[in-house]
């Protein structure tokens, strides 16, 4: 058995206009409304816990512009159209099933909070979620208020911010079937790089910074791991000869690393003086962010067609 959810993005993000659909997850934008798709085998739900393919496609998105985060996903959905098959779904069909309910042309049982209703027990109001919840089709607004079900799909209609960069699709597949093909330690770094972008938007600066040092960490811990290097200064070193960025950008990469070893995993001592570092976010973030999606993207490619080395 498998469940489809469609989800409702989270409101703080900046999200794309085009529909991108790979294999388990995409996106779509419908009426204005960012919705995520994520295949879920209920046999498997150990592993589907763990899976990164969501944060692997944002990625993909994100690689499209490099020199600045062209979008903000945040990782929290309020609701979501549930769709149950016994196959494994084909994500355009159920997208459509999906907007044939957001639009109204189809009437499926609504899920809210029972437990807010005071006229129902503790025991009705976990009956009434069970029965829902067993249907094929439903809408899942636990979390929401209750409101006529068209009120809330128009609210959310106007709720969203919308990039204005224009994307190719195929591109964004092309580099998330790259990704699905990397190693664990690359969808770690893809994590951090993620969580970097998200930061940037909503002006954490420090914390994107030292989220981008995160990802270039992780990609020298995955060189590590493919070529049976012990000792990591031996590896960064290796590293840096073995992956051509294009012109400045490795030098970008050293002054992160220098400032996350003097000021952003440690205190800024000279914070609140003529001294201080942490207001200066071109020594340790807006440049550096186009440096490590580089970083990312030629280590992959170069992984992908080399040998370890003995």
């Amino acid at each position: 058995m498998y469940e489809t959810h469609i989800s409702v993005c989270d409101s703080r993000g900046v999200y794309p206009k085009q529909t991108v659909l790979c294999d388990i997850v995409g996106y779509a934008c419908f009426k204005g409304i960012p919705l995520w798709l994520n295949v879920i085998d209920l046999s498997r739900l150990d592993v589907m816990q763990k899976d990164p393919s969501e944060e692997l496609l944002q990625t993909a998105f994100l690689m499209t512009r490099r020199n600045f985060p062209a979008f903000s996903f945040f990782p929290f959905c309020g609701a979501s159209v549930i769709i149950q098959t016994k196959k494994k779904p084909h994500l355009p069909t159920v997208l459509s099933q999906a907007k044939r309910i957001l639009s109204g042309r189809k009437s499926v049982p609504l899920l809210y909070d029972p437990y807010r209703d005071d006229s129902l027990g503790s025991n009705e109001a976990q009956k009434k979620i069970e029965d829902i919840r067993s249907e094929q089709e439903y809408v899942d607004l636990f979390h929401c208020t209750k409101k006529p079900f068209r009120k809330q799909v128009e609210e959310w209609s106007h709720s969203f911010e919308l990039s204005e960069h224009n994307l190719s699709p195929l591109a964004v597949k092309r580099y998330y079937n790259m990704f699905k093909k990397s190693s664990r330690f690359i969808h770690i770094a893809l994590h951090y790089f993620v969580t970097a972008a998200r930061l940037m938007h909503n002006h954490f600066i420090e914390d994107g910074g030292l989220n981008l040092q995160l990802t270039v960490e992780a990609l020298i811990r995955d060189f590590m791991e493919w070529h049976s290097i012990v000792n990591k200064k031996t590896a960064a070193q290796r590293f840096q000869d073995s992956i051509l960025l294009p012109y400045g950008h490795m030098e970008f990469l050293e002054e992160l690393y220098d400032a996350r070893n003097l000021f952003l995993a440690h205190i800024d001592e000279d914070m609140y003086t003529e001294s201080q570092n942490i207001d200066d976010p071109d020594r340790y973030c807006y440049e550096h962010y186009e440096s490590v999606s580089w970083l990312i993207t030629r280590y992959v490619r170069h992984k992908n067609r080399t040998k370890p080395m003995n």
